[in-house]
């Protein structure tokens, strides 16, 4: 049966051909496959719908992923190769201002941080504070959120980078967080203090993480269309 889905299937095949000799990344792409088939599998029973097309561009996206950083050709070349058009192209462009937008998660995460950090560096913390320290890094969460991030088009090992850095540190501020507002109610009391030494630790590995890479400025400028 040729319709406008064919040409995703000679592109999975093409893609699985050439990652046969890489264990690890086939066993992925076959994953990938399973899911876009029966996806395309519904569509072609039932009809498409609004689900069944987000659904299949996160499945495309990805491959996309996949095939940039194993084959460095985007799932989109392998396919358009084919007789037959992809219905729904493979998204390629960030949203204008997402590294603005990176860039501010960035610096607000950073502040934070420091400043959570003079805090615990006290012997006592009363809850008013644990609160503005939370408050201050779920304003951060605004910015940039984690399904955003998993839509976003993958085309280059570059851009690749720069999105697997972000999503480690959108990663830790959530754990703090959790940890900031478990923290909030025993902060005074002695059953907190295990927590206390858990957030702190956290804090300096995030701390850390982030002045080692500073990776914004260089990735912004480098990813530029």
């Amino acid at each position: 049966m040729k319709d406008e889905f064919t040409s995703y299937e000679e592109g999975l095949k093409r893609l699985l051909e050439a990652l046969s000799g890489n264990r690890r990344q086939h066993l992925k792409a076959l994953g990938y496959e399973a899911s876009l088939r029966e996806n395309i599998k519904r569509v072609r029973l039932y009809s498409d719908n609004e689900t069944l097309r987000s659904d299949r561009n996160r499945i495309l996206i990805q491959l996309n992923d996949l095939a940039m950083v194993t084959i460095n050709k985007s799932f989109n070349e392998l396919c358009r190769s084919s007789q037959y058009p992809p219905k729904q192209e493979i998204p390629t462009a960030l949203p204008t201002d997402f590294f603005d937008r990176a860039n501010e998660y960035i610096t607000q995460v950073r502040r934070s941080v420091e400043k959570a950090l003079e805090i615990f560096s006290d012997r006592h913390i009363l809850p008013f504070q644990c609160e503005r320290m939370s408050s201050s890094f779920q304003h951060c969460s605004t910015l940039i959120s984690t399904e955003e991030i998993e839509k976003l088009p993958l085309t280059d090992a570059t851009r690749t980078s720069f999105v697997r850095m972000l999503q480690a540190i959108i990663h830790e501020v959530q754990c703090l967080l959790k940890l900031l507002r478990d923290f909030e109610p025993v902060c005074q009391e002695p059953a907190g203090q295990k927590l206390k030494r858990q957030i702190y630790k956290k804090l300096n590995e995030l701390h850390r993480y982030m002045r080692e890479k500073k990776f914004i400025s260089t990735f912004s400028s480098s990813t530029d269309d």
